[in-house]
This record gives structure tokens, sequence and C-alpha cells, in this order.
């Protein structure tokens, strides 16, 4: 058997493994209280869908499109190659799969990102604000929530 198939193997896992990828990450809420932040009645949502988009600044064209999906505790983690550092990304709502909390909350349905490497930041993951879904009917510890925030 001849070796060079086993370079060439080796050679295309190496340019595979070189490409470098920088992690979105954050977590998904319902807004149980309906005040446009998470508060300590909070609640992560499992399998909620979120999206990465960047655009060109000057065509507006779409250069990348990146679905994620929420774990058991409401994480996401996208990895994302390359650097976007010349184009305008969010990360934004798509899907909750809860039918009492499936209203993007306004404010807290998308986050403006910097996908690159030329932050300062010599971790790979970048922590996105959480977002967060509106539930119909607010809980009913949500009086007591607002007096702690001062809010009422």
């Amino acid at each position: 058997m001849s070796m060079l198939p086993a370079i060439f193997l080796l050679s295309l896992l190496g340019v595979a493994s070189s490409e470098k990828f920088l992690y979105m990450e954050g977590q998904v809420y319902c807004d149980t209280c309906r005040i446009g932040f998470t508060t300590r009645v909070s609640e992560w949502i499992a399998g909620a869908k979120v999206e990465i988009e960047c655009h060109d600044p000057a065509t507006k064209e779409l250069k990348l499109n990146i679905e994620g999906v929420t774990n058991s505790t409401g994480w996401y983690r996208i990895p994302v190659a390359g650097d976007h550092e010349e184009e305008n990304c969010v990360v934004k709502l798509v899907e909750s799969p809860r039918k009492d909390c499936d209203s993007p909350n306004r404010g807290a349905d998308s986050s403006r990102i910097l996908i690159t490497y030329n932050v300062g930041i010599s971790s790979n993951n970048r922590l996105i604000n959480p977002l967060g879904f509106a539930i119909k009917d607010p809980l009913p510890a949500c009086g007591d929530v607002l007096k702690e925030l001062e809010l009422a």
C-alpha cells in the first residue's frame, strides 16, 4: 500500500483543522413578567431557535446566515468560521417552542455582535446578551418582583 493516500488524507485533515472559529454564546429566556429583561422568575427556554446574520454594510448583501438551537438550560453556542470584522452582524430570535411564551420581546429580540479576532479578547468565545420571548400572561409573583426592583 502506498503512503501517498495516507499523506494526502492527513494534509486534508490539517487544512480542515486549521480553520479558526469564534463561538457565539448566549441564552434565551421567557420574560415571565413582560418587563423586557431577565428577573429571578424568568425561565430559560430549551429548544429556542436563534439566527446569526451578517451583511455587507455598503451593499446590504447577506454574507453569513447560521441558525442555532438552545440546549436544556436555554444556552446556545454557535461556531462561526472566519473573521467578519467588516460586516454588520446580529443574533436574533427565530422561534420559541413554548406556545405560552412565543412573542419576541421588543428590545431583547436581537443583539448586534462583533465577530472578529481584532477586539483584544484572547478567548474565541463571545458572550451575547440574553434574548427573550414574552409570556402571554405575567406570573402572579411579578408584583413582588417589580416591588423588589423598585419598578412598582
